[in-house]
C-alpha cells in the first residue's frame, strides 16, 4: 500500500500548487502513474456524457447520461428527446438490452469533473473549494482534509491549476461518489443529501436538515455545531 506522504507528494507535483511544500521530491513514474489513472477516469466518463442518436431509428432508446433508471428516446429528426422516462419499477437501462433487472444491467453515468465532498474516509482525492476556484482541498492523508491554493494565476478545474478561469468548477452540481455517504446541499448549508448509491446523482428524497443550531460540512462530509456556512447557490432571500 502507497503511503500518505506518497500521495500528498503526487497530488502537489501534479495539481502545481505554491506555497509551502513538506516533501520535494518524486521519481517520474510515480507522477506518470498519477496523470495516467486521471486521464483514464475522466476518459471513461466522458463517454456516457453525450446524448446521441446518430445512426438510430426513430423511437430507439439511448441512456439518460445521469440516471441509470431512465432513457431518452430519439425522435423522427435523429435528435433525442427533450425529456427522459423511467424504467418500470426498480429496473435500470442497459445500453444493449433496455430496461432490464437493476443487478443485471451495465451502466455508465456522466460524472461531473469537479467534487465537493470528500469520497469515503482513507480515500485520496481532491475537491474543489466552494468559495474560491484558485483552492483547493486534498482528501485522504489525514485526519482532515488539507486546504491547497493553486499557482499564481491559475485556477483548480476538479483535477488539476491551469490557467483558463473559464473552467472553474461549477458549485451547484450535486453528485454522489461513494454510497452510504452524505454531501452537501449548495443551496442550503444546513441540509445535505444521503448518497445511497454511488455514481448516483440525488434526488429530493435523498435531502436531509442537520439538528438546530449545526452546519453541514462538506470536507467532513457530516453536520457540525462549529462547520462555517458554505452555500454557494443559495438564493439571494437565504
Amino acid at each position: 500500500m502507497m503511503s500518505s506522504k506518497f500521495f500528498y507528494l503526487v497530488v502537489i507535483l501534479v495539481i502545481g500548487v505554491s506555497g509551502d511544500v513538506p516533501y520535494t521530491s518524486c521519481d517520474t513514474d510515480c507522477v506518470k502513474e498519477v496523470l495516467q489513472a486521471v486521464s483514464e477516469t475522466q476518459a471513461a466518463t466522458e463517454d456516457y456524457c453525450v446524448l446521441d442518436c446518430t445512426g438510430k431509428d426513430p423511437g430507439a432508446k439511448i441512456p439518460d447520461p445521469t440516471n441509470c433508471r431512465n432513457y431518452y428516446v430519439c425522435l423522427a429528426n435523429g435528435h433525442p428527446s427533450d425529456v427522459s422516462f423511467p424504467c418500470p419499477g426498480d429496473q435500470k437501462f442497459d445500453v444493449t438490452q433496455g430496461c432490464i433487472d437493476a443487478d443485471s444491467a451495465s451502466c455508465g453515468v456522466c460524472a461531473p469533473k469537479c467534487l465537493y465532498s470528500c469520497p469515503s474516509p482513507g480515500v485520496t482525492a481532491v475537491i474543489a473549494d466552494p468559495n474560491d476556484c484558485t483552492q483547493y482541498y486534498l482528501c485522504g492523508v489525514g485526519d482532515t482534509p488539507i486546504h491547497l491554493t493553486c499557482a499564481t494565476d491559475t485556477y483548480f478545474d476538479g483535477t488539476d491549476c491551469q490557467a483558463d478561469n473559464s473552467r472553474c468548477c461549477d458549485p451547484c452540481i450535486v453528485y454522489c461518489t461513494d454510497a452510504y455517504t452524505q454531501i452537501a446541499d449548495p443551496t442550503n448549508c444546513q441540509n445535505f443529501y444521503y448518497c445511497p448509491e454511488a455514481n448516483y446523482y440525488p434526488e429530493s428524497d435523498n435531502l436531509h436538515t442537520c439538528p438546530n443550531g449545526e452546519n453541514f460540512s462538506g470536507t467532513e462530509g457530516e453536520c457540525d455545531g462549529t462547520a462555517d456556512c458554505v452555500q454557494p447557490c443559495a438564493s439571494p432571500t437565504n
